[in-house]
């Protein structure tokens, strides 16, 4: 299948390449974690018996064929160079026929050059080792940039960070405890690990999650929590993990219920940030975006 293809923000079709897709899987392999006893059929399976209640995933490989052609071999030879030095390294890959997802990716392979037609002509095959998942174009910090070439029939409305943002009423020049449950919705097919960011004069704040919690005891002017680093720390960008107690978690591909509760001084604002991640490729068609109910409490 003819695809071009971006690699490390520079498209294949740059260096006069003809792309062909060898190989790319739809699916992931499962980590599997079995032990096997003489005295039982079949094998006892623990790929789910972690703390996150769930299986984790292998990197995918992508194999692509990219077809070079010159008037001659030395001409041959300085774009094969060239094209090596744009594959080393690792970055961000997407392919033309998958625009709204891009793969955390790198070359893994030999890049294997031998000239055909009296040097006007190689075939060479790359082989990108891809994160398990796909991750889509835009979070929902900022929401999607108007200027991609999004369909006007897609399932995306233009206030994407509204739905992912809760506003807490506190006291007047006097912390109050404000409790909150927010419905958080992931708009992708694949569990989150979102950032979950307070603003505002507040202390004391958990964040809880089915039977997990966590609770940072700390007062800021901004405190973030970061579910994918199992980080916490404030606006300066200063660790606050020596004030935080309980577990990290994840959300599963749902509406998930978080609960909030911490002690505001005023107006903060909470707001869910992640990047949208999905099994193959992009798809919001069966997404209900009102099912995140941001709101004021």
């Amino acid at each position: 299948m003819k695809s071009g293809f971006t690699y490390k923000g520079r498209h294949s079709s740059e260096f006069d390449i003809i792309a062909k897709t060898k190989s790319r899987p739809v699916l992931p392999e499962m980590k599997s974690f079995t032990f096997d006893t003489p005295t039982m059929d079949g094998v006892y399976d623990f790929s789910q018996s972690n703390e996150y209640g769930h299986a984790f995933y292998n990197d995918r490989f992508f194999e692509v064929l990219l077809q070079v052609s010159a008037d001659n071999l030395r001409s041959l030879e300085k774009k094969v160079s060239q094209i090596a030095v744009w594959l080393r390294g690792g970055g961000e890959l997407s392919f033309d026929d998958m625009p709204f997802v891009k793969w955390n990716a790198r070359v893994i392979s030999e890049l294997g050059f031998v000239p055909e037609l009296r040097g006007r002509k190689a075939a060479l095959t790359a082989v990108f080792r891809v994160e398990p998942f796909s991750r889509c174009f835009f979070d929902t910090a900022n929401g999607p940039d108007l200027s991609s070439v999004i369909g006007l029939e897609s399932n995306i409305p233009v206030d994407v960070p509204s739905r992912f943002e809760w506003q807490l009423t506190g006291g007047v020049n006097t912390y109050k405890n404000v409790a909150c449950t927010m419905k958080v919705l992931n708009a992708g097919n694949v569990y989150i690990r979102p950032v979950i960011r307070f603003v505002g004069d507040i202390k004391n704040v958990t964040v809880g999650y089915g039977t997990k919690g966590l609770s940072v005891n700390a007062a800021e002017s901004e405190i973030v929590i970061d579910f994918k680093r199992c980080v916490v720390y404030n606006s300066e960008n200063l660790s606050l993990m020596k004030n935080v107690s309980g577990n990290f978690f994840d959300i599963d591909e749902t509406v998930g219920t978080v609960n909030i509760s911490a002690y505001v001084n005023g107006n903060a604002t909470v707001t869910v940030e992640y990047e949208p991640r999905f099994v193959y490729n992009f798809d919001f068609d069966d997404v209900d975006w009102s099912e995140s109910n941001a709101q004021t409490v």
